[in-house]
């Protein structure tokens, strides 16, 4: 079993539809991202409330998996999500 070395979860609220011009019911969304020892990212997002997708991602190394992990949080925080 793979140990865990770091961890990032973003939320994205947006109830009122303000930020997207979305007239429905707005959104509450996650996005996390885990670092694993045999360098693979695991990321986990959805609706806050249900288990959400997951998506692996393997790195080369430590430092090419920390990199992915990086690269896609900035990109998500970005877009309007917040630690």
């Amino acid at each position: 079993m793979a140990k865990l070395l770091e961890e990032v979860t973003l939320n994205w609220t947006d109830l009122t539809g303000a930020k997207t011009g979305a007239t429905a019911l707005g959104s509450n969304k996650f996005y996390r991202g885990q670092l694993f020892d045999d360098f693979s990212v695991v990321f986990t997002y959805g609706r806050v409330g249900q288990s959400g997708q997951v998506q692996t991602v393997q790195g080369k190394d430590l430092a090419d998996a920390k990199k992915q992990m990086t690269k896609k949080i900035d990109s998500k925080i970005a877009k309007g999500y917040t630690k």
